[in-house]
């Protein structure tokens, strides 16, 4: 007979894992290189009801036009917070 290791006991206290919500110094650099080129393109935007997105906690931005990458440029420049992306697998099949 051979006599196995106890099982570790659950953890009572969530993991410590290191949250970054602040835009890092690669998150700037390509949000100002995207807003210069917005601006080449575009040399107007307007944002309605920026008042209504919080500064802090959870958000979900959704854009509407399922095959504009400019929808996710304008998103991630309309807010002062740091954006995270998310888009489905068929998005990438064309060049």
């Amino acid at each position: 007979m051979t006599a196995s290791a106890p099982a570790p006991a659950p953890r009572s206290e969530p993991l410590d894992l290191p949250l970054h919500p602040e835009a890092d110094r690669l998150y700037r650099l390509a949000r100002a290189l995207i807003a210069l080129a917005m601006r080449v393109f575009f040399r107007r935007m307007i944002v309605r009801g920026a008042e209504n997105v919080p500064d802090r906690g959870p958000l979900i931005l959704a854009a509407n036009h399922p095959n504009s990458i400019v929808d996710a440029f304008s998103i991630g420049l309309a807010t002062r917070r740091k954006v995270h992306f998310l888009a489905r697998s068929t998005m990438f099949d064309r060049p």
